[in-house]
Order: C-alpha cells, then structure tokens, then sequence
C-alpha cells in the first residue's frame, strides 16, 4: 500500500511519542520539544484570533451580553 491511498490508523508506539500507522507502517519521528512549543503557540494565536475584528482585540463579553 502506499502513503498515498492509505487512510492513516495512527496509533502511538508503547512508551514513545511515535506514531505508527497500522494500515501501512508509516512512522513520524519524535517531535523535538522546540516543534511542540512551536504548535502549542500556533494554537494559542489561532484560538484567540477567534476574539478579534479588523485584527483589533475584542472582549468576548462584548459578543456574548445578556439580554435584558
């Protein structure tokens, strides 16, 4: 099978952070921590972009009021 019709089962390798795939094998390699802190914060600007307009900061309460 190859890495391209394979519908990936990832499944993380015992006690690694190495995710197999069960279909056809295919292995990531660890991620240096750099890489994850590097995702964790692409994921933290992606979420909060969520709370902008016009890239300008937006209170959340502003969006979510109370009606009277």
């Amino acid at each position: 099978m190859t890495m391209t019709s394979c519908k990936h089962d990832w499944h993380f390798v015992h006690g690694t952070s190495v995710l197999k795939c069960q279909r056809c094998g295919t292995e990531t390699g660890p991620t240096p921590p750099e890489q994850l802190a590097q995702q964790m914060m692409q994921d933290a600007l992606t979420i909060g972009s969520a709370w902008s307009k016009n890239g300008e900061r937006i209170d959340p309460l502003s969006v979510y009021k109370e009606a009277p």
